[in-house]
This record gives C-alpha cells, structure tokens and sequence, in this order.
C-alpha cells in the first residue's frame, strides 16, 4: 500500500473513463477529497505513514519512523490522478503524481481549481443487513430510490417486473429481477442478486451503492464495512515486506523534494477517513479560524451525518518526530449522542423507512472493549436508549394508527436538559461523559402522503322549480 512506484499497479483495472463510472468511484469512496490535476494542496507525510500503519495493523500509529528531515507539510502541485479498483476485492484508490513546489510558494494563495465532481448523476447507497446477504434474501429497496435510479416498470403488469443490467468498476455486468411488492410498497432485487453478493463477498455492515446513467444504464459499487476491511488488510499486509512499506513514503518525499523530481503517492479512502492531501486554500482559510479549548466544532461524515464536538486541547501526538505539525493536533471530545441522533435522521432522509431502521439497528453487534467508553457505560448504553427510544414510537404510532412500515423520522433533535436532573439522565442517555449535562432527544414519526386523484366534479340538476 505505501509503495510509490508504478509497478505495484498491476492486476489493477484502467482510470475510470466515462462520468458513470467517475461517479461510481467517488460514490465508493464515500466524502473523502480526490485532488484533480493542477490543484495546489499540502501533503502531509505524517498522515500517510499513519495509513500505512493502520494496513500493517499497528497498534502505534506514531512508530518510529525516519522522517529524513521532512517539514510536517509539503506544498505540492498536482501533475497526475489516476482511479483504480483492485479487481480481487473491489478496493477503490486514488494514484496520485505530486510535483513539491519551493517552499517561498507557500505565502501565494492562488484560487485552486474547484473541487470539482463528475457529472451531477443519481446515487444513493444501502446498508446490507444480515437477511438481505442471506442465502433466500433480495435486496429491499424505498421507493423514492427505484423510482429515481432504475428505469420505470409497467405497472400494469402483475407483480411489475423486469430485468435490469447493471455494470461494476470493472466493466462487468451483472441482471437482476427488479420486481415492484405493493403490499410492501417496497422494490426488490431478486434474481441475480444473490450471484452478486456471494461474488463480492458481501457482509453485514456493507454497503451497496447504484448510480444512474445516461440511455436506462446504472452502475453497481460496493463499499467494505471499515472494520472488517482493516482486518483483511492486515491479513494480505502479512504477506508483504513491511519494511518497504513502512519506509517508502518517507524515502520517495525526501528524494523528490531534494531533487525537484515527481513522486506517486497511493491513497485509500477504505483503510483511513483521514485525508493527507489538503487543498492550499483549503488549508490557508482552516488556520484563520479560532480553535481555541472550549470551541465546538462539527465535521461531516460520509457527506451526510456531523459528528458534533467541543476542543479540550492542542498538541502534537508525535513531537519528537513531528515538531510543530498541524496534523491531528486539536483534542475534540465528541458529544455522541448528538452524532447517532443526526446519523439516524440522516439515515431516514435518505429513504431509509422505520421498520428498516428498526431491523438495523437492532441487528447490529454491540462496541467491543477496545472501543473508549465513560463510566456510566458509554456507547452501549446509548445505543440501546436510542433504540429503545424508536420502538417506543413505533408503538406510539401504531396507537395513532399509523403504518409503522412506510413512516419515517421526520425530526430529531438532541436539547440539553436541565442540570441534575437524574431521571432525564437515565432516560436518555447522555450528551457527554459528565452526568452534569443531561440531554433530551425529541423525536417525531410521520407517515409520507401520497398524492390522491381528485374525482371527477358532477354538476346536480337542480331540483328547483321554475316558475
């Protein structure tokens, strides 16, 4: 993974060539930066031998490494993007060509090229759960995201169906039978997606993402579930000279930086959300900005769901290696309950109806104990309140008489409560480690109109006599 020459390259598929496919990549990565040729961006060596060491599965991300002297960031232009997908598993990464620039360019501030993304096509990802990977399992769609994404069905038939030929990075097509249930009012693929689930080797907590083209075409992406990916790396990792990769990052950046020369660097958004490539004006507005302990901050994550927090420190985590590096150098304790509201809502805007949620979240295994947790219990504790918190509206809304099958979240919302209040504290989980600031999650269920036919207005012959 850390190897920066080309040869390592092979057994790969080609760049990505049409729009279809250029979204189909970056909806795989998920919301992670791609520079594109004649960006300007800060390349932090630091941050990529952090990648290496999380595919290596090194418990010290801040080993010991000769830095040959490096500066914590390197201005850098970009020369060269390639998008590739292994073709064994799938695996999206980015082939960066970088060309660093004299260290007085660093006071320029330039209008970097926009970000810019392919063209703006539909797309939308799932979330596989254990049934839908199952050996009699389809893949149960919303109706919003068929509609918008696959081509219409007739609905005269009974059930709609037809088939649908979709094709992955790799230029492969896979059919599946797209049938309409209207009991459900839910689409399902059926035929043919069970060939692609065992073909991609597909796990709970996977993620299957469709991508809508032009002329009725769509592509098909997966994206590994972060944890279990780790772990398949570090299997393959064992298998490599670790010693190269180890070194390499740091070996090819000192030398281009020596001699004026280009140097490749390989980028996995799968192993790291940690993006070691900034944009210069990115970069330059971040550092105006106050960062000051006691600020709240938010981040975006996967594009939709914010992890909310507030600044408790600033400092390096390698100051013997790294003096002075703005990598990962703010402390922010992240207030979780807001964060699993706001990915909850978030999921359910996306399309995501409740009863689906409800399977979701109820089938997903609990943290483990490498995972940091509070005193009170943590992670588990609020998970379980959440999901609670949801079958006690699903039974609220089944009272109303209310189809718990087709509502949705319509708004969360996580207030802090009053202090010391105890029994807010344990009804509700808490906003942060201490048992001083208690939250109340507000939470409403509706039920999606769907338009109705108004009838036919008939005119009444008046019953009036005329005199």
């Amino acid at each position: 993974m850390g190897y920066t020459n080309r040869d390592d390259a092979s057994g790969l598929t080609s760049a990505m060539k049409t729009d279809l496919c250029a979204q189909l990549w970056h909806a795989c990565s998920g919301s992670v930066y791609i520079p594109n040729v004649g960006d300007k961006v800060f390349y932090f060596p630091q941050g990529h031998l952090e990648q290496v060491a999380i595919f290596q599965h090194q418990q010290d991300h801040n080993m010991e490494n000769p830095n040959y002297h490096l500066s914590p960031k390197i201005l850098c232009i970009v020369m060269g993007v390639e998008l590739k997908a292994k073709v064994d598993t799938d695996e999206i990464f980015a082939l960066v060509t970088l060309f660093p620039l004299p260290e007085q360019q660093e006071i320029i501030l330039e209008d970097n090229h926009a970000i810019r993304s392919p063209s703006e096509l539909y797309s939308f990802s799932q979330i596989l759960t254990s049934s839908e990977i199952s050996t009699l399992g389809g893949l149960y769609i919303s109706k919003e995201h068929a509609e918008r994404c696959f081509p219409p069905l007739d609905m005269t038939l009974e059930p709609p169906m037809h088939d649908l030929v979709a094709k992955d990075l790799h230029g492969n097509e896979w059919n599946f039978r797209h049938i309409y249930c209207s009991y459900q009012k839910e689409h399902i693929l059926t035929n043919g997606w069970r060939k692609f689930v065992n073909s991609k080797n597909l796990a709970p907590g996977d993620s299957c993402i469709f991508v809508s083209g032009e002329n009725g075409e769509f592509g098909i992406g997966i994206r590994r579930d972060m944890k279990q990916h780790i772990n398949v790396c570090c299997t393959i990792s064992s298998q490599q000279s670790s010693q190269n990769m180890q070194l390499s990052p740091s070996v090819a950046a000192h030398h281009a930086v020596s001699t004026g020369t280009l140097f490749h660097v390989q980028y996995y958004p799968w192993i790291t959300p940690f993006e070691f490539m900034v944009p210069l004006k990115t970069y330059v507005e971040s550092i105006e900005k106050d960062y000051s302990i006691g600020t709240r901050v938010h981040m975006l994550s996967q594009g939709c769901a914010q992890r909310y927090g507030t600044i408790v420190g600033n400092e390096d985590i390698d100051p013997i290696n790294w003096p002075a590096s703005d990598w990962r150098s703010l402390k922010v304790r992240c207030e979780v309950t807001v964060m699993v509201c706001f990915c909850v809502g978030c999921r359910c805007f996306a399309g995501c109806n409740f009863a689906t949620l409800l399977a979701v979240l109820g089938g997903q295994p609990r943290p483990k104990a490498d995972i940091p947790m509070d005193k009170e219990g943590g992670l588990p504790n609020l998970l379980d309140s959440i999901f609670d918190l949801l079958k006690n509206a699903g039974s609220n809304a089944e009272v109303k008489g209310l189809n718990v099958d087709v509502v949705y979240i319509s708004h969360i919302q996580v207030n802090q409560a009053q202090k010391e209040r105890r029994q807010t504290y344990r009804a509700h989980g808490i906003i942060n480690p201490y048992m001083s600031s208690p939250c109340h999650i507000e939470l409403v269920l509706s039920e999606k109109e769907e338009p109705v036919k108004k009838e036919p207005e008939t005119r009444l012959a008046s019953s009036k006599k005329r005199a």
